[in-house]
């Protein structure tokens, strides 16, 4: 189970799955297959050129339907290490909000997923962030890593390790 750790304006948890790490970072990698997993992603729009295997200062635009409204989050890749780490900046308006995952192989097969999400920017900024923070981060533990994590262990059961 996931255990929540979080701070005024912090929120971090760990999860094992029984999956592999590359699986999972391909499942958070791909825009297509997020829509499987993230509860009411519509669609990921490229905002600046990049490559796949360099994905570094690429920018998108997603769109998110949230509590009956559509958001369009600015969405930063900000590091990409395959299959260990994804970190971008999201925001909407003047909220910034850094999330990152970690994904660390285990014996036997499965791995051991981190996500955090910190509001980024400092002073006023990230006092106003904190409550996405929390908004952003619950919905998440609730919703979305549970779903990615269910869908790694199904496909990882079926030997599918593809998309």
């Amino acid at each position: 189970t996931a255990e929540p750790n979080s701070s005024p304006v912090a929120l971090t948890f760990t999860r094992d799955v029984a999956a592999p790490a590359t699986l999972l970072f391909d499942l958070v990698d791909d825009p297509e297959a997020q829509r499987a997993w993230r509860d009411g992603l519509v669609d990921t729009v490229a905002t600046s050129g990049h490559t796949r295997d360099a994905p570094v200062g690429a920018t998108f635009v997603q769109r998110v339907r949230m509590a009956g409204r559509l958001v369009a989050w600015q969405v930063e890749i900000l590091a990409w290490e395959r299959p260990r780490r994804i970190a971008v900046r999201v925001g909407v308006g003047p909220v910034r909000v850094d999330v990152r995952w970690r994904f660390e192989a285990l014996d036997g097969g499965g791995s051991r997923l981190t996500w955090s999400a910190e509001p980024s920017g400092g002073g006023l900024l990230q006092r106003l962030s904190g409550p996405a923070v929390g908004f952003f981060g619950a919905r998440a533990l609730a919703g979305q890593v549970a779903a990615l994590a269910a869908l790694a262990e199904r496909r990882a059961r079926k030997g599918l390790s593809d998309g």
